[in-house]
């Protein structure tokens, strides 16, 4: 599945004495071990809380509330919880044009500014402006896409709000996640071109022949972040909630394999203020062969 990986640096975060040592989030055991040094307690009370949330919140119920486990543990994490974490793990796939498109853009930075893909672009007629929001150019005359009040078209919503550079936090499962599935063939907005450019087809035919699909693992300062959903949490606040969905992983592989064999409740980070994510930050590129899309 792997065709090749390059090692950037050491991937380490939380403190040894002086030292600090990194998240690992990449399989059932290195989140474990993880938890165990962040929380200081041996896996085996690490197991017995996970289990803890069974027994209260799902033993003897016919429905389990995710959202008063992940309660609980986000409490039991704050209370055992005495290190900092100044960096969080930052998983992306997509498809990149050349080995040295390794910075996170932002679309809107992606689209209207210099870069391979937007110079690709460029050749089939498609570019891009910046006015209060994103406007699309084919050969030189705007598109117009309409604003339906009741449900904003795809392009629309992407072009005027949602720009940021988005990513995953944990690794073990992420080849199983959807996003494999939006992506493994070129951007997601490739998909809703064809109701404004004549030649989509040649744009993403071409663009899967000449690109490489890959994994990224970055290692991003928390405050460059916010997690999907809990928009509102603070940098204090963001450690104690990777610890606590990271204690859900875990609840999950013991008693709903099936739901995290999907990757569902990998936690979905944002970069701040619609940024790029720089490549100083990148600390893995793994390159997916054929076999990740099926062939």
């Amino acid at each position: 599945m792997f065709k090749s990986k390059i090692n950037i640096e050491s991937f380490g975060n939380k403190r040894y004495g002086g030292e600090i040592m990194q998240l690992n989030t990449t399989s059932y055991q290195n989140i474990l071990d993880s938890l165990s040094n962040q929380l200081n307690l041996k896996e085996k009370e690490i197991l017995n809380t996970i289990d803890s949330g069974y027994y209260i919140f799902q033993q003897n119920h016919q429905i389990l509330y995710i959202d008063d486990l992940y309660e609980c543990y986000f409490n039991i994490v704050k209370n055992y919880f005495k290190g900092n974490i100044d960096k969080v793990p930052f998983y992306s796939i997509t498809r990149r044009l050349k080995d040295t498109d390794n910075d996170g853009l932002s679309l809107l930075e992606l689209l209207t500014e210099e870069n391979s893909f937007s110079n690709y672009l460029k050749e089939y007629g498609l570019t891009f402006k910046f006015n209060d929001e994103i406007e699309m150019y084919v050969n030189g005359n705007k598109v117009n896409i309409p604003d339906d009040k009741k449900y904003k078209p795809y392009l629309k919503y992407r072009f005027s709000y949602d720009y940021a550079f988005k990513g995953y936090a944990f690794d073990d499962q992420l080849m199983n996640n959807e996003i494999l599935e939006r992506v493994k063939y070129g951007p997601e907005f490739f998909g809703h071109l064809f109701n404004y450019v004549d030649n989509d087809d040649e744009i993403i035919d071409n663009y899967l022949e000449q690109s490489k699909l890959y994994k990224f693992e970055y290692l991003v300062p928390i405050e460059d972040i916010y997690f999907e959903n809990y928009e509102e949490l603070t940098n204090e606040e963001k450690q104690y909630h990777i610890l606590a969905m990271m204690m859900l992983r875990l609840y999950f592989y013991k008693y709903d394999k099936d739901f995290v064999e999907t990757d569902e409740m990998n936690p979905l980070m944002v970069v701040a203020d619609d940024k790029s994510l720089s490549s100083k930050y990148l600390v893995n590129k793994t390159e997916l062969g054929d076999a990740t899309l099926g062939y």
